[in-house]
């Protein structure tokens, strides 16, 4: 009799728990924004021809390489877990050089200039995203 009634109030919290439990709607617009500082890893093979001062332009290139960037997304989500959208990427370096001596190659003169340079990069394009819920809850989502 006790196994009988021990079931009973189990089964009753089985239940309780059950219909208390509300699956939670995956959103079908998602937006994400990021953005940051980062070095560039890529190298150049050429350098200005006729410089003569080499270690400024150097320092020119090291500056070059730090960059800043920002990116955003906006995902519509077709199925629960993925999604077309449009992403945009913003990149931007720049750097500068006081004082490079350059040979214009005529053997007589040198040039004392400074360099600056800049570099914009745009980008906008489609975009297949997806949708995750982890956890043991399912709160938190993974997107890529």
């Amino acid at each position: 009799m006790n196994q009988k009634l021990w079931f009973t109030v189990l089964l009753w919290m089985t239940i309780v728990v059950a219909t208390a439990q509300v699956a939670m709607r995956t959103p079908t617009l998602r937006f994400s924004a990021s953005g940051g500082v980062g070095v560039l890893f890529a190298e150049s093979g050429s350098e200005i021809e006729g410089v003569i001062t080499t270690a400024k332009t150097d320092q020119l290139y090291q500056s070059l390489r730090r960059a800043k960037n920002l990116n955003g997304d906006i995902h519509y989500l077709i199925k629960d877990q993925y999604g077309i959208g449009i992403k945009y990427i913003f990149h931007h370096t720049s750097g500068d050089a006081a004082e490079v001596v350059v040979d214009p190659g005529d053997e007589i003169h040198f040039i004392v200039t400074d360099l600056h340079e800049s570099d914009y990069l745009n980008f906008a394009g489609l975009s297949i995203g997806g949708y995750s819920a982890v956890g043991r809850r399912k709160r938190i989502g993974l997107t890529s």
